[in-house]
């Protein structure tokens, strides 16, 4: 996971590894990062698995979501 700062320079938040991609994964990720001291999520921009859109949903609430979108070419 990847933070944007004001400047558009990228920061990494960090990693887990899991064994899946379900809901409960996720939210150990977004509290862990909480503990690290994230305080405050204002937008996410991920695909639409439904495991990551529960978690931001209950971890993050407030942020605004956005689906990554890819071109192929």
């Amino acid at each position: 996971m990847e933070s944007q700062r004001t400047d558009r320079r990228g920061r990494s938040l960090g990693f887990m590894f899991a064994d899946s991609e379900k809901e409960d994964s996720w939210r150990n990720f977004f509290k862990s990062l909480k503990v690290r001291g994230l305080s405050h999520v204002d937008l996410v921009v991920s695909d639409d698995h439904g495991g990551l859109v529960n978690a931001v949903a209950v971890e993050s609430q407030g942020a605004s979501k956005k689906d990554l979108t890819m071109q192929w070419l």
